[in-house]
């Protein structure tokens, strides 16, 4: 892997992150009992988790509304949309050639 397609990767995952956590942030305070729904799912597992240690991470999987959550920020404010690409080789995608050097928005 090239230099410049790890740095990118590792810039990606961090802002896409940055991104995610923001607009479920401001989603929250635009849909105060949505936020509440999911806050009262949150304290129900960590009421039924001993106080000497974190929620398991299957616990954590297995919440249905913060799983719905995510998925609708995800899918309502993507912070990974039109993220630009430059094509370091000439490539066939789905019979369309695309050269090397070309900028590609996803």
């Amino acid at each position: 892997m090239r230099l410049a397609t790890t740095l990118t990767s590792c810039l990606v995952g961090h802002e896409t992150t940055a991104g995610a956590l923001t607009w479920a942030t401001v989603l929250m305070t635009q849909h105060p009992s949505e936020a509440q729904k999911l806050r009262a799912e949150i304290a129900a597992l960590l009421r039924s988790t001993p106080s000497s240690s974190p929620p398991s991470q299957s616990a954590i999987d297995s919440l249905p509304y913060l799983e719905n959550f995510v998925r609708e920020v995800l899918r309502v404010r993507c912070p990974a949309i039109n993220m630009p690409r430059e094509a370091v080789e000439d490539v066939v995608v789905q019979g369309v050639t695309i050269p090397k050097g070309t900028t590609v928005i996803m």
